[in-house]
């Protein structure tokens, strides 16, 4: 059996990952009442078939409010167990097993995308606060992008948003943005995805002043965009990470490490390359300002 942590309605199973769910049932781990649920896997199962129907049977889908799979490529069957789960509101498909190479389940995007948006359409009612799934859906495809901007028109609950490595054209975040209702919105994992100016510009006018956490890493982001960025997001952003962009130079990260010093935000991911210790130092210099 996977080891076990429990405390009160909260479970972290781990071991043979979601596959494992009708024997933990089962032993008696999942049970009416359990709130919060994270199965993770320490193998790599792409192949092997899975469903939550063990969530519905133990009764457990009727008080279930947070679920994680972080599974490492397991094929979910179906997630219309999840349309049981009524009291349902975070919901993290795509993160990968701790030391895991690649993302959470990419080698099954192509049925799973499709799951996924039937699950959102059917729990359209959901005022959801925490939604995962990096790697798993493909945004730049038309339809795909039409029916997941068609959910967010009406998510002002949703506080945390990870579609990392869902894209790899620019435009995409922006058209997404446009219209949607993500007032609630302090985190957002962008990594991996294409970013432009018209981006950048959707990005900030929807985060301007809040107390947000982004991921910009891998986004081809150069000093410009930067530039750009830091101009419109205002002065109370709290983290942001920027690794994996190597046409930022000197010049972007001097703006970076300004702002920073500025408004104490954290950077939390950055590649201390020549350029940036270059910028560091400058910056660090008693002759600063001079």
């Amino acid at each position: 059996y996977p080891s076990t942590l429990v405390n009160a309605s909260h479970e972290v199973l781990e071991g043979r990952g979601i596959g494992a769910l009708p024997t933990l049932a089962g032993a008696g781990l999942l049970y009416p009442g359990l709130e919060r649920l994270c199965v993770r896997s320490s193998e790599r199962t792409s192949s092997e078939g899975a469903s939550l129907e063990a969530l519905v049977k133990s009764g457990a889908s009727h008080s279930l409010r947070a679920l994680e799979v972080c599974d490492g490529g397991v094929l979910l069957e179906s997630l219309s167990p999840l349309h049981e789960c009524t009291h349902l509101e975070s919901l993290e498909l795509g993160k990968r097993a701790f030391g895991a190479r690649g993302g959470g389940l990419e080698p099954v995007r192509d049925p799973m995308q499709e799951n996924i948006l039937a699950m959102l359409e059917a729990m359209d009612e959901v005022a959801w606060t925490h939604l995962g799934f990096g790697g798993l859906l493909t945004l730049e495809i038309p339809e795909i992008h039409a029916r997941f901007r068609a959910r967010l028109e009406d998510m002002s609950t949703l506080g945390h948003l990870d579609v990392r490595d869902c894209c790899t054209e620019t435009g995409v975040l922006a058209r997404l943005f446009d219209g949607a209702n993500l007032e609630g919105l302090r985190f957002l994992d962008w990594s991996r995805n294409g970013l432009d100016m018209g981006d950048i510009e959707a990005l900030t006018a929807t985060l301007c002043d809040r107390p947000a956490i982004l991921d910009l890493s891998g986004c081809d982001m150069d000093d410009d965009k930067l530039e750009r960025f830091l101009e419109g997001i205002g002065a109370h952003l709290k983290g942001i990470s920027i690794h994996d962009n190597p046409s930022i130079t000197a010049r972007g990260y001097k703006n970076l490490w300004s702002y920073v010093h500025e408004h104490e935000v954290r950077v939390i991911g950055v590649d201390l390359t020549g350029a940036a210790r270059k910028a560091l130092k400058s910056r660090a210099s008693p002759l600063d300002g001079l």
